[in-house]
């Protein structure tokens, strides 16, 4: 799952999420987010920005991954930025912006060698 608000960035992520496979949802709002995030569990993942379109109870990436991470300590969380002063969670991954497909996938794989989760598909 996906939170991001840039249609170019939405476009990238979800064209080469599936290219590798997986299978993506995007939303571009916080409280969308957050709705998509407990209707769909579990995740393999949730990517979100730090800053989106903000909603009444979730601000930002941020809010997002807390809110989350009070229902379920095991999903993974990556926080993608270009805010060079942002200081992050021991339990959420940072990727600062930009960054190459090249860099998520190891981020997600070396997430995957911490917590392994089975597969979806056989």
């Amino acid at each position: 799952m996906i939170c991001e608000d840039d249609p170019l960035q939405q476009d990238w992520l979800t064209c080469r999420l599936s290219d590798e496979g997986h299978c993506v949802q995007m939303t571009e709002q916080g409280d969308r987010a957050l709705t998509a995030w407990q209707s769909g569990r579990p995740w393999d993942f949730v990517i979100t920005d730090y800053l989106f379109i903000p909603d009444a109870k979730i601000k930002n990436g941020l809010d997002l991954v807390r809110e989350i991470r009070l229902v379920d300590r095991d999903q993974l969380l990556i926080l993608q930025t270009g805010e060079s002063d942002l200081v992050l969670p021991p339990y959420v991954t940072l990727l600062r912006k930009p960054y190459t497909f090249q860099r998520l996938v190891r981020a997600m794989k070396g997430m995957q060698s911490i917590k392994p989760f089975p597969c979806s598909d056989p």
